[in-house]
């Protein structure tokens, strides 16, 4: 018999940490601002970003620019002009690129994965990868901070109806090391396949000590 289609497929073992034993599914771009109280998760994600991105393209293109601006004659002749026009287009290409990849891709990196000695979790660019027995405790809270991605601040902005519980409440997540350092992820369990995330803190819950705010 084949593997259900609605579980989460296991990955490669790690080194260190061992045979993956359980993976949350990540929700998609849509489905992560729904989660978080958007009436129109498609077009916020998808177009309302736009705006932002291609704006902050056009100063970050112009700052690039300009030290190779400066080195141009005050009347520049007609193909010096050229070269720093399709200077700017490639200046601008490259932030927009780079911007598009920041929203788009890189939150496609979040993710809660058990393996049998330890877990791996991750949001953006900060992560967790440790041992059970090099972990003192893991913390759900609601706590919710500075943002960190186009996602996080749209997220912010439509906030939920005053009068309904938070959507945001108790879906982050802290893990405490030993060694005295810990690093918390925002909003992060808001991010996966709630049933995924259910099983992922049962299973969790014994292996380390866990503790709800």
């Amino acid at each position: 018999m084949g593997q259900e289609a609605d579980q989460p497929s296991p990955g490669a073992p790690d080194p260190i940490l061992g045979m993956q034993v359980f993976r949350c599914r990540l929700l998609s771009g849509p489905e992560q601002l729904r989660a978080l109280g958007h009436a129109w998760p498609w077009l916020d994600y998808y177009v309302t970003p736009l705006v932002p991105i291609v704006g902050l393209s056009v100063p970050i293109s112009l700052a690039s620019s300009y030290p190779i601006f400066q080195l141009m004659p005050e009347n520049p002749a007609p193909e010096h002009r050229w070269f720093m026009g399709i200077f700017w287009l490639i200046s601008f290409g490259c932030a927009l690129a780079l911007l598009t990849w920041l929203y788009f891709f890189v939150p496609r990196w979040n993710c809660l994965v058990l393996f049998e000695n330890g877990m791996h979790v991750q949001k953006n660019f900060r992560k967790s990868r440790a041992l059970f027995n090099d972990i003192q405790e893991v913390i759900v809270d609601p706590r919710w901070e500075s943002a960190e991605t186009l996602l996080d601040v749209l997220g912010d902005i439509a906030k939920p109806d005053p009068y309904r519980p938070d959507p945001r409440a108790h879906q982050s997540i802290t893990v405490v090391h030993r060694d005295g350092t810990s690093r918390w992820f925002g909003v992060l369990l808001l991010y996966f396949e709630p049933k995924d995330v259910m099983t992922f803190v049962k299973q969790l819950s014994s292996k380390v000590a866990l503790r709800k705010n």
